[in-house]
């Protein structure tokens, strides 16, 4: 009895490993010309963060490279419009970010030379 016991403590304690939903191959194409794009993305805090896209995982957080993150004051952000970054002001380099899936309220797909630092 303290042998199965045992055993099965130690079968439970190993983690499962990965399986992919089976819907993934649906979102593939679309997120595979977005790789190492400079992305904008808008957070419920209001604060946009725009940085090189490099992966996202199966509860949709985000990791952007060289990161920027500006803030935006009152509800600029949520007017719908695409917010000038110049006009905000000083930017704060964060490096590798992730961004949390629940946060995100908005993501951009940057234009060439758009981004300037």
């Amino acid at each position: 009895m303290t042998t199965t016991l045992q055993s099965s403590l130690q079968t439970s304690a190993q983690p499962e490993p990965y399986r992919p939903r089976k819907d993934y191959r649906k979102t593939h194409p679309f997120l595979t010309p977005l790789l190492l794009k400079t992305i904008r993305i808008t957070t419920r805090d209001n604060r946009i963060f725009v940085g090189s896209f490099k992966c996202t995982d199966r509860d949709c957080n985000i990791i952007l490279g060289p990161t920027h993150e500006y803030r935006v004051e009152g509800g600029q952000s949520a007017t719908g419009k695409k917010v000038d970054l110049s006009s905000l002001g000083r930017s704060r380099f964060l490096g590798l970010v992730c961004v949390p899936g629940g946060e995100v309220v908005k993501i951009e797909l940057e234009e060439e030379g758009e981004h300037t630092e």
